[in-house]
């Protein structure tokens, strides 16, 4: 991790993911040379030889935290007129309560791109792996707590 901003006692630390975490990430039309600098200097260097993103590109980052992901073995979907809201939550067996273990909030739009997104990506995964079982009648779970 490299220190790239202090103030008043506080540093905020940004650790280099892998290239392959980055969507959108395009290499370099000549190789990258590493340079072995100190301080400033380095990440000066540093920040020259980093890709740049494309117009229209986003890179994306994601903390460790984050990439370690959640399990999840039910999902509940609310909305109103403006937006969606994903609770996903681990239930244990033969356990009276369950946990939300992480919730989205997005627009209507998103809602049905992630819908079209995941359609396509169940498709895939069936052409792959063979076809999943059909499911009968969706379990809804009684109540909050």
């Amino acid at each position: 991790m490299k220190d790239i901003f202090k103030k008043k006692h506080k540093t905020i630390k940004v650790k280099y993911l892998p290239k392959e975490w980055t969507v959108g990430y395009r290499p370099p039309q000549s190789p990258v040379k590493k340079l072995h600098g100190t301080g400033r200097k380095k990440m000066e260097e540093e920040k020259k030889t980093a890709p740049v993103s494309q117009p229209g590109q986003v890179q994306i980052e994601i903390d460790e935290q984050t990439a370690q992901g959640a399990y999840a073995n039910l999902a509940m979907i609310t909305h109103n007129e403006t937006e969606f809201v994903f609770d996903f939550i681990y239930v244990q067996p033969q356990a009276p309560k369950a946990k939300v273990r992480s919730r989205i909030i997005t627009s209507p739009l998103h809602a049905k791109r992630f819908l079209k997104a995941l359609e396509d990506n169940l498709k895939k995964y069936e052409a792959h792996f063979g076809q999943l079982p059909e499911i009968k009648e969706v379990e809804k779970p009684i109540a909050f707590a």
